[in-house]
């Protein structure tokens, strides 16, 4: 039997990150020195030390890759659809009342907001008796119940149908782990700025030593000094993300080889030398 997603209830936004990823361990700051060609690293000050970046980039990725904070789409889905169909039952339910009952409704609220009967528009005396007099509460009651049910019925009824498009709606076929591919963008925007070298350069799958002395079939890994990088940082941080060598090096490739569906944006800075005085008003000029 499959199971229901309950629907989300009461999500504010504000709840807080609690996900606990299985199996990390701490990460090997001297290995990740010897990738990098850093030595021990102990030229490193504050947040120029790369280890800052990594486990900055980490935690975004931590936040995104186990959103715990934030439900589900199949429960946000379940709860659209959950009020949805409680709004065809209110419609359907006061299209069947009859023209009678609805003094039952009107008399209870007055009674109990201690109001005196309001005009219900039909006794000619009842007009004459009250005034035309007709509450807040009640005007607001049948306002609602004439028209004000059946237009949030037909709304919700736009929603839920429109709801499955949105753009953070789950894609068909094989998941993509959007945020193991930032991380690995990021990881490789660390790595080109501490080694000068393109995060792509060597990476490729290379025919490696048999797992088991009785298979014939040649084995292939990835294999590069970035891609070692990202290896040793995964596999102590979250190896379930990309628990082999060939699972990672296809997360490795989408990063480096496709668009980020989220790009930062980028921020140039200039320095004018000493003797660049109009440098300010030929930059106001441009265009």
């Amino acid at each position: 039997m499959v199971r229901k997603t309950p629907p989300a209830w009461n999500w504010t936004g504000n709840e807080e990150h609690q996900h606990e990823i299985k199996g990390q361990e701490d990460l090997d700051i001297v290995a990740i020195y010897k990738i990098l060609g850093l030595g021990d690293g102990s030229q490193f000050v504050g947040n120029d030390d790369p280890i800052f970046a990594i486990s900055s980039a980490l935690h975004d990725y931590h936040l995104n890759a186990h959103p715990t904070h934030v439900p589900s789409f199949s429960g946000r889905l379940a709860l659209v659809r959950e009020i949805h169909k409680r709004a065809k039952a209110l419609l359907d339910g006061i299209e069947s009342i009859g023209e009678d009952s609805w003094d039952d409704f009107e008399n209870s609220l007055t009674s109990a907001l201690g109001q005196k009967p309001s005009w219900n528009g039909f006794d000619e005396k009842d007009r004459e008796e009250n005034g035309g007099y007709i509450s807040r509460e009640i005007q607001m009651f049948r306002d609602f119940t004439s028209g004000g049910v059946q237009e949030f019925a037909r709304l919700t009824d736009i929603v839920v149908n429109e709801f499955p498009n949105s753009p953070d709606a789950p894609k068909k076929g094989r998941p993509e782990k959007i945020a193991l591919q930032e991380l690995i963008r990021e990881l490789a925007w660390i790595y080109e700025r501490y080694t000068d070298q393109d995060a792509y350069e060597g990476f490729a799958s290379v025919r490696a030593e048999p797992k088991s002395s009785g298979s014939s079939k040649p084995n292939y890994e990835y294999d590069s000094a970035f891609f070692r990088l990202v290896l040793e940082i995964i596999r102590k941080f979250d190896r379930e993300a990309a628990p082999t060598n060939n699972a990672l090096g296809w997360q490795v490739r989408q990063a480096l080889t496709t668009p980020s569906p989220n790009p930062m944006p980028m921020t140039v800075t200039y320095e004018p030398d000493d003797e660049d005085e109009d440098f300010d008003e030929d930059v106001d000029n441009r265009n």
